[in-house]
């Protein structure tokens, strides 16, 4: 009797520091299919797809490539699947959503899903679901009741203001913009890491900061600046969670600066707050939601991460691990009948 041919799955991993060239080595599905990976930054890939054929990913050589893999050459790879871990979105209004547009429509499995991948580029889009997840949240405990299947503790979001930004809106009088208070934190468009950022004290520093932003086409948001006592994450990857504080020494931002963290407590109201807001654009199978403690002793939902979020350096080979069982959990489902 002929042994059936040993199988090669390609994951496509969209990632800049983590090695999962070594990650994966060795690590193969329950029918013993091997797993061949391929990892490159967004700004090395483009995308060809065909309604037969699927996406052909092509990916241009390294400038940094990873010791002992494929990063020094051009490749190419028909994906089995994707694991995301760098946000499609850049410095300058750049984003990679052609890229990700074309990864959808080849309908490839990834984490977290592509479609939640794009709908998370756009930040007040994700803001507008964590709204209907406080609402009814809230309502549920309220009212005592279970709607939508929506349970858990109370959560509470930052208060956020939108502006689109069009042409000379910067030159009226909102009845948003009367009623804001100072000071505030404004953020433009859909950066990370503490780009875009700025601490506004005051109706003079809005305006100067109005008059910037004008000569872009991004939108922007503006929060209350609040007196927090400390922020701390929730992080979720499948089923395994953790919450750790993240505190900088010399930046108001929190996440720039000598940094340091620690552990904090988990409750569980965060495992609720995270398995309510992984229900979000049809699921996520990772997650992070970042929270400030008042010094009021109130906690308030800032934002949440999708499957990029930074890792905490003490547990980042554990977290490695549980990313890795999540990726073989899913394939398995998939592949294997």
């Amino acid at each position: 009797m002929a042994t059936a041919p040993i199988i090669t799955r390609n994951l496509l991993v969209i990632d800049y520091s983590t090695n999962w060239y070594a990650a994966f080595k060795g690590k193969q599905l329950n029918d013993g299919s091997k797993i061949k990976v391929e990892q490159a930054e967004w700004s090395d890939i483009s995308v060809e797809t065909n309604s037969k054929e699927g996406a052909i990913v092509y990916i241009k050589a390294s400038i940094n490539p990873l010791p002992f893999s494929t990063q020094k050459e051009d490749r190419s790879v028909k994906p089995d699947f994707i694991l995301i871990r760098n946000f499609p979105t850049d410095l300058h209004s750049k984003d990679y959503k052609n890229v990700v547009m074309g990864l959808m429509m080849a309908n490839i499995p990834s984490i977290n899903s592509l479609h939640s991948i794009f709908m998370c580029m756009h930040r007040v889009l994700l803001y507008g679901e964590l709204l209907k997840i406080q609402k009814q949240l809230n309502a549920n405990e309220n009212e005592n009741t279970n709607n939508n299947s929506i349970s858990g503790p109370k959560l509470e979001l930052i208060e956020m203001s939108y502006f689109g930004n069009e042409p000379n809106s910067h030159q009226r009088s909102t009845l948003i913009s009367k009623q804001l208070k100072f000071p505030c934190v404004i953020k433009v468009g859909n950066t990370h890491a503490g780009y875009g950022k700025f601490r506004i004290q005051n109706q003079t520093d809005f305006e100067d900061m109005k008059s910037i932003i004008a000569l872009n086409n991004d939108y922007y948001t503006m929060e209350p600046m609040i007196d927090k006592e400390f922020e701390y994450r929730i992080q979720k990857i499948g089923n395994h969670f953790r919450c750790f504080r993240r505190n900088s020494s010399n930046c108001w931002k929190n996440n720039w600066g000598n940094l340091t963290f620690e552990d904090h407590p988990l409750e569980q109201s965060h495992i609720n707050w995270a398995e309510n807001c992984s229900n979000i654009f049809g699921g996520l199978d990772m997650l992070a939601l970042d929270v400030l403690h008042t010094k009021e002793g109130k906690d308030l939902i800032l934002e949440l991460n999708d499957s990029s979020f930074g890792l905490m350096w003490n547990h980042e080979q554990q977290d490695i691990q549980y990313i890795i069982e999540l990726v073989l959990q899913k394939m398995n489902q998939i592949y294997i009948p």
